[in-house]
């Protein structure tokens, strides 16, 4: 790969977090936490990370994924092992856990409307773009390190959480 080949994909992946950190920017309350149940072992937690959640209307442009964004939404986030609430937009501190959690409902509520969705778990993996060859090979040994990890997540650390009133 050339050295200028180099450059542009770290200022595109600079440009990707740091347009994520945006998204939370104009949220002022603290992150929302979660609490834990009775039996729930938290030696299990790794540090999460705090995510921007925010709720939308839906897009009635078919140019558009999104329609205006719905303050104020009351949302829950629910598992077997954990939940909060907190009114959107908001900032969540999104767990990583040791081991597989349960799948977790989203519920949102705004404009005399409620919408359920659920969210599995899921273990992320790492993907390695270049030459055809280092891409193969950085491909395999993180399929296996993912594989061999027990680490779970609910969501891409890297992007806001969009949930769409539909």
């Amino acid at each position: 790969m050339k050295p200028h080949s180099i450059k542009t994909l770290a200022a595109c992946a600079v440009l990707a977090v740091l347009s994520a950190c945006d998204q939370g920017l104009d949220i002022e309350t603290p992150p929302a936490t979660f609490t834990f149940s009775k039996g729930f072992d938290q030696s299990r937690l790794a540090e999460g990370v705090a995510i921007p959640f925010r709720t939308y209307e839906k897009s009635e442009s078919a140019s558009k994924q999104t329609g205006d964004e719905i303050k104020g939404a009351r949302c829950s986030l629910k598992s077997k092992e954990l939940e909060t609430s907190f009114v959107t937009p908001a900032l969540v501190d999104m767990p990583v856990i040791k081991g597989k959690p349960s799948r977790l409902a989203v519920t949102c509520s705004a404009n005399g409307e409620t919408i359920t969705r659920v969210q599995d778990p899921f273990k992320p993996q790492t993907i390695v773009v270049g030459d055809p060859v280092s891409m193969v090979v950085g491909n395999i040994l993180s399929a296996a390190v993912t594989a061999a990890s027990d680490w779970w997540h609910y969501v891409d650390g890297q992007a806001p959480i969009t949930f769409v009133m539909d």
